[in-house]
């Protein structure tokens, strides 16, 4: 494969051109905002723009620390499972449990809040 110069390219970059063909990169590649992949907007090839925030279908595993910062003005955390919510976290910070109707299946460490106002706590004997 023959070495380009951009310079040689450059005319084929401005604009809303297309540059066609296959492109091997050896080295960083820093890119300034999201990219287009058959008409999708992708952040770092993982989370794609939908309306106002970007989202992703994909698994994300966290290894050493996480840190979730909100703006305590309209922001929140939540766990939604099966598209409810089941657990909040509120703009001021409080722990907020959806109860529960019906009595699910006791977990060692688990700890559920019902609908007769009552928490439970599983542990084993």
């Amino acid at each position: 494969m023959a070495l380009i110069q951009w310079k040689q390219i450059d005319s084929y970059l401005s604009g809303s051109k297309e540059l066609t063909g296959s492109l091997a990169v050896s080295g960083a590649l820093d890119l300034d905002g999201p990219f287009t992949v058959q008409g999708e907007d992708f952040i770092n090839g993982i989370f794609v723009q939908t309306g106002s925030y970007y989202s992703t279908t994909n698994d994300i595993k966290v290894s050493g620390s996480f840190d979730l910062q909100l703006d305590g003005v309209e922001d929140y955390f939540a766990i939604s499972i099966n598209g409810e919510e089941q657990i909040k976290v509120n703009k001021e910070g409080v722990l907020e449990m959806k109860s529960q109707n019906t009595t699910p299946t006791a977990v060692s460490g688990g700890m559920f809040y019902s609908g007769s106002n009552e928490f439970f706590l599983g542990f084993n004997n």
